[in-house]
């Protein structure tokens, strides 16, 4: 009984350990109407995905994940999702928070108002970021949002776009 059992475990290790693949996603049209369920579902399962795995820069289905999550936001959203203040362009945690952000814009009701969405996606970048197995370090500026998180003023300080000074 032990031998099935612990053969069946090494199996189901196996088959978690070969993860997720993502191929799928350069067939999905984000600009036909058809397909947008069905990129929207795409959507958040890359964002389960790579909120739920920790973060590895040579990962390449991390990287077509976060590619398609960011493609999927500038075609859904267009630009207001985007905290310039806190982020350069490219770097990996800013790809962490635009994943963070559509998967609260996912998870929130339509209407809901965008500096809502973009506080839990700061708390949820922040609360990655501290787990230290992901192996992201927050920045300076997102240390100071840390501190307004617990403060309880990082609503009031994105209404009043009140971030732009962490960076000066």
């Amino acid at each position: 009984m032990k031998r099935v059992f612990l053969i069946c475990l090494i199996s189901l290790s196996a088959i978690i350990a070969t993860g997720q693949d993502f191929s799928y996603l350069k067939e999905i049209d984000l600009q036909a109407a058809s397909q947008v369920a069905e990129a929207k579902e795409a959507a958040m399962e890359c964002c389960c995905y790579l909120t739920g795995v920790r973060y590895d820069k040579k990962d390449e289905q991390r990287q077509v994940a976060t590619a398609y999550v960011k493609n999927w936001l500038e075609k859904t959203c267009g630009i207001q999702y985007k905290l310039e203040e806190l982020f350069e362009d490219e770097s990996e945690l800013a790809g962490v928070y635009l994943v963070f952000y559509a998967l609260n814009y996912l998870n929130h009701p339509a209407k809901t108002d965008v500096a809502i969405i973009q506080a839990d996606a700061l708390k949820g970048l922040i609360a990655y970021c501290s787990n230290s197995a992901n192996k992201l370090k927050l920045s300076k500026e997102l240390k100071v949002v840390e501190e307004m998180i617990e403060a309880g003023q990082l609503g009031d300080s994105i209404t009043d776009l009140d971030l732009s000074s962490l960076t000066r």
